[in-house]
């Protein structure tokens, strides 16, 4: 299985991906749509001369058609007496959103350079920035690739000189990305999320910090149930933490992600405004206590 296969398509790499491949279609693809398109007008224009060719003269029915035309004016004079002043406020509002239609004034921005990280958020802030750099600069869809290429260093750049460099009009935008993204990560790429995901301990971290590392694996990796994710959370917290949670009656067995997460940040709030007053009557912070949930050895609470 290649490696852009075992993306999760809700995660931000597969959103922005599958957000290129809706309405797109591969450059050939549009070639043959332009030809079709360009057979159908004449196929048309050749069917609209026979038509006109077939159809009877006009000229007798002149006379019969001008009494309607003439009431036909007179009835429509007087609706649009009666209606001018709405029609005109009207008017005015159905041009208003012409306005609006200006081009875009600010240079487009150029993508950062990418040399092949196996980082899956520079990558992903790659694909976004290049495709609205592509965009906002209206550059015709087939050299895409192309003009993204000045922005590929290292061995992304080896990349599209073995692949892409043959004939870089024949790639569109969508194909160009998954192809990098097989290049540029292992076929163990899931298995490495995972990997990283048992060894997430919140350490020094913020407990907002925490969560945001571990959502974005859970994310990365899908298929995970929310309990798993309580476990996870629970038992990767401070010890210090986890024993006040379970002083608030919180239970891994029970309590939701949501109670449990907003339960954590009020006990690290609690837990840094702890003071101790000495005989001077001055205040100081108490020393840090030291975390057993650092490595995953040595785990249980002192």
């Amino acid at each position: 299985m290649e490696p852009v296969e075992q993306i999760n398509p809700k995660s931000y790499i597969g959103l922005a991906l599958n957000r290129l491949n809706k309405g797109k279609c591969t450059n050939r693809d549009q070639e043959s749509l332009d030809d079709l398109s360009g057979s159908s007008s004449t196929s048309s224009s050749g069917t609209t001369d026979s038509e006109n060719s077939s159809k009877p003269s006009t000229s007798d029915l002149d006379d019969l058609s001008d009494s309607s035309k003439s009431s036909s004016r007179e009835w429509h004079r007087r609706r649009d007496c009666k209606r001018g002043r709405s029609k005109r406020s009207k008017r005015k509002c159905s041009q208003k959103p012409k306005q609006h239609q200006k081009q875009m004034m600010l240079k487009p921005i150029p993508p950062t350079k990418y040399e092949g990280s196996m980082d899956s958020k520079a990558f992903h802030q790659f694909i976004t920035a290049g495709t609205a750099y592509v965009k906002d600069g209206q550059v015709p869809h087939k050299k895409w690739p192309f003009i993204l290429s000045h922005y590929l260093t290292g061995k992304m750049h080896e990349f599209y000189v073995r692949k892409v460099s043959r004939d870089p009009y024949c790639w569109c935008l969508p194909e160009f990305f998954r192809e990098l993204f097989n290049y540029c990560f292992p076929v163990d790429f899931r298995i490495k999320q995972r990997q990283k995901l048992q060894c997430c301990y919140q350490n020094d971290q913020k407990v907002k910090d925490y969560v945001y590392e571990l959502d974005e694996l859970w994310t990365m990796i899908g298929e995970m149930d929310e309990r798993t994710q309580v476990h996870k959370l629970w038992f990767g917290l401070r010890k210090e933490i986890q024993h006040d949670l379970w002083r608030e009656k919180l239970n891994p067995e029970i309590s939701t992600l949501e109670d449990m997460i907003a339960a954590a940040e009020i006990i690290e709030i609690a837990q840094s405004v702890t003071l101790e007053t000495n005989g001077k009557g001055h205040t100081k912070t108490p020393t840090a206590i030291r975390s057993a949930a650092a490595t995953p050895d040595g785990r249980e609470w002192m």
